[in-house]
């Protein structure tokens, strides 16, 4: 990974992954003064955790400018489609030997988050009656969408 070279004087822009990751690089360039604010846009909803660790970090807090999602876990590939990045899914939902496996879980759980992502992008906010037996995919699918919609809007 580059370093960047200090802008003390500048703003820094950051578009990241609300992952505990993206975070600690951002707390390390508030650290390091790296910017005079930052301004922060999470490509997707922020966990209450990664949330905290921000706050634990009193330099950062003082440095942050602005803190938004943008919900921008999609690619569109023309004007009618879109991608959801996800090269494996199709193996991890569906492949032999996945059933009720935690990859699976994780698959549905990222699937769901990013289906919702485009939805509240596009202004669209569907009402989701498909409720199969918990632990179908199909049914974890509807749900983790139908939940984070509504803990969105």
């Amino acid at each position: 990974e580059l370093t960047r070279a200090p802008q003390p004087s500048l703003d820094g822009v950051y578009f990241i992954t609300p992952s505990e990751k993206s975070v600690r690089a951002l707390i390390a360039d508030c650290d390091a003064r790296v910017h005079r604010k930052a301004h922060v846009f999470f490509t997707s909803p922020a966990s209450q955790g990664v949330l905290r660790l921000i706050k634990s970090s009193p330099t950062c807090v003082s440095m942050l400018g602005n803190c938004s999602e943008l919900n921008l876990e999609y690619v569109a590939v023309d004007q009618h489609g879109f991608s959801v990045m996800m090269d494996g899914a199709l193996r991890e939902t569906f492949g032999a030997g996945c059933e009720a496996s935690q990859a699976q879980a994780r698959a549905l759980d990222m699937i769901a988050a990013r289906l919702a992502t485009v939805l509240v992008s596009l202004g669209e906010i569907p009402a989701i009656r498909y409720m199969a037996k918990v632990g179908h995919r199909t049914s974890d699918v509807s749900r983790g969408v139908a939940d984070r919609l509504d803990r969105i809007v």
